[in-house]
Parts: structure tokens; C-alpha cells; sequence
């Protein structure tokens, strides 16, 4: 009996399996790892999708400032420094003019989402089917907002700088501004749209 006491004892001290605090332990370390793994798939997903709401944004307000203001808003884009500017256009030269009030703002793209440039992948077709030739297609890189609420048609696309140097354009958006009146939209790249590209309608 001494000896069976003694074997259940020893077995007491040394237990197999796990212990509850171990387990969890174990869980949300599994969580844990499940959730950074999670994180770096969408993150290049999110920023793109942040710089693209953030441009459409700034687009919006410039229209409706034009026509509230009744003077032309431009907004330019400078795809070498990935940066875009929105002037307050006064006397509608299409310049910034000192003393009579004209403003200029410069927005970095990668403000809302952190490593997006203006730009594609070659041979990806736009959202008109044709091939992408230009991340910017308004011409002289400028849109602008008329007091009328009209604009020129032209297409802005962005990717991560991480898809363009790896000819992947899983995350590329879109933003289409059309002229009449001056709607704006947003695209995704999506391999799997029925066309006329392979981009879906975000709004």
C-alpha cells in the first residue's frame, strides 16, 4: 500500500498533459499569430483602399466648392513625388495668384495609406477595356471643377508600390471622374469582373 501511495504521489507531482493556464497560454498564442498573419495579408488591401477614399474624397469637395463658390477648383497630380494639390482657383487662370485670396494644398498620397504610389501594372486593362498607358489620364495630369459642375474625363490609378515592383495588381484602385457632371467613382482590380475590364464598381 506504502508503494501504491508513493506511485500516486510521484504521479500527482508529475501530472501528463497540460494544465489550464498552459492551454490558454496556447490559444492566444495561436490567436495571436493567426491575427498578424491576417494583418499582412489585408493590410495592402486597406491602404489602398484608405488613399483611394481619401483622393475621391478631396475630389468631392472640390466639385461641390466650385460650385458653391462659383470660381474653378483644380486639382493636380504629380505622379513623380505621389502627390496631388487642390487649387482655389479665384479668376480661373488655372495658376496660383498672389493677393486675391487663391489658396493651393498639397496632399501626400501615402498620407492615409502608407507605400501607395499613382500607377499600374503593364499590360492590365483599364476600366474602359483598353490598355492602362498613364496612371493619370487627364490631360496635363489637371482636373477641373467648374462652377457648373462639369469636369474632364479622365481615370487616376494607384497601387502599393510593393504590387508595381512585383507586377501585381491585386490590390490597384481606380477613381473615374466623367465629364458632364463631374461624377466620381471608385474601382477595384478584380480578375473575375464580367468587364468591359477587370475592375468592379466601388461606388
Amino acid at each position: 500500500m506504502r508503494q501504491v501511495g508513493r506511485i500516486c504521489r510521484e504521479l500527482g507531482e508529475n501530472p501528463r498533459g497540460y494544465s489550464l493556464p498552459e492551454v490558454l497560454a496556447a490559444v492566444a498564442l495561436v490567436g495571436l499569430v493567426t491575427t498578424f498573419g491576417v494583418y499582412s495579408v489585408n493590410s495592402a488591401s486597406w491602404r489602398s483602399a484608405a488613399s483611394c477614399r481619401e483622393v475621391v474624397s478631396q475630389l468631392e469637395l472640390s466639385r461641390s466648392r466650385a460650385v458653391l463658390r462659383q470660381n474653378n477648383f483644380v486639382v493636380s497630380f504629380d505622379s513623380a513625388n505621389q502627390q496631388y494639390a487642390v487649387l482655389d482657383d479665384v479668376n480661373n487662370d488655372g495658376v496660383l495668384t498672389a493677393g486675391i485670396g487663391e489658396t493651393r494644398t498639397i496632399h501626400e498620397l501615402s498620407a492615409t495609406g502608407a507605400d501607395m504610389v499613382f500607377g499600374f501594372v503593364n499590360g492590365i486593362n483599364g476600366i474602359d477595356g483598353n490598355p492602362i498607358s498613364d496612371a493619370v489620364s487627364f490631360a496635363s495630369d489637371n482636373v477641373t471643377f467648374t462652377p457648373l459642375g462639369t469636369a474632364e474625363t479622365g481615370v487616376i490609378y494607384m497601387i502599393t508600390s510593393q504590387g508595381q515592383e512585383n507586377d501585381d495588381p491585386t490590390h490597384m484602385r481606380a477613381i473615374s471622374v466623367n465629364t458632364a457632371t463631374a461624377r466620381i467613382r471608385r474601382w477595384r482590380y478584380d480578375q473575375n469582373s464580367n468587364g468591359p475590364g477587370p475592375w468592379k464598381l466601388e461606388q
